[in-house]
């Protein structure tokens, strides 16, 4: 059976809240695929640690930190609501084990209102990773030189690991960043639509529905809460999906 690798990242900041994304994936899986838990931090707290150990192990799941070295990242610009840790998941396929050959990577800020087996087991052998059309992406098209006029976002990536490292992935995308600071906007996922943006697979938007993006869809498998304004700084719509986990959630 094949086993499920989620990678996410976070610091001390958003420890509670990554928490309550995987309570609330762990709460919906109903396969009986193993999974584990690939969380890449620089400086979380032996405590936070804990509660992520003891929550994941509530659901016989496996989890591990992985040490991030932020000087790897010292070209990549930070600002707004956004934090060094978006940048780590350029890194992915060269942290995990090269036994691993597919991995999804999930953001902090979402809730995953669905079984995540069926979007792992989404075919992707002949591109480098599946994601949703970013709702506000046409807006970077040009700048990025988007030939196919489509631009993802990177909050939920199903990657094909294997393709990526072949293809040295990650050196490109730093590449990119270092060498056109001018045209970076929207932080990594700029740089990775620049240099993937024809060869992903479009999934459906119900796997990263951003609710401010404001398109009717009845049954969001994943939200996310994109903005500045989060549920537990503020009421973005959808905010009851975050609380009804958060509220159960023991932390």
């Amino acid at each position: 059976m094949d086993t499920i690798h989620i990678i996410t990242a976070v610091n001390n900041d958003f420890a509670k809240h990554m928490a309550v994304m995987l309570f609330s994936l762990l709460e919906n899986k109903k396969s009986k695929n193993p999974l584990i838990i690939h969380v890449l931090e620089a400086d979380l707290s032996e405590q936070n640690k804990l509660k992520l150990k003891r929550l994941v192990s509530r659901y016989r799941a496996e989890i591990c930190f992985i040490k991030m070295e932020d000087s790897l990242f010292k070209n990549c610009l930070i600002f707004g609501h956004i934090t060094k840790e978006t940048y780590y998941r350029i890194k992915i396929p060269d942290l995990i084990g090269q036994q691993i050959q597919k991995a999804l990577y999930l953001d902090s800020d979402m809730i995953i209102h669905d079984d995540i087996t069926r979007l792992w087991e989404t075919n992707i052998n002949e591109v480098f990773l599946a994601a949703i059309e970013d709702p506000l992406g046409h807006y970077r098209v040009e700048d990025l030189a988007i030939t196919e006029n489509s631009y993802f976002n990177a909050g939920v990536l199903l990657i094909n690991v294997t393709k990526w490292r072949e293809h040295s992935i990650s050196e490109q995308v730093m590449r990119f960043i270092r060498e056109n600071p001018s045209k970076i906007w929207w932080w990594d996922q700029d740089a990775l639509n620049a240099i993937l943006f024809d060869k992903w697979l479009k999934l459906e938007m119900k796997w990263n529905f951003q609710p401010l993006s404001q398109i009717p869809l009845t049954y969001p498998s994943i939200v996310h809460f994109t903005s500045p304004m989060k549920p537990w700084n503020g009421d973005p719509p959808l905010k009851e999906y975050y609380l009804y986990y958060a509220n159960r959630l023991k932390w």
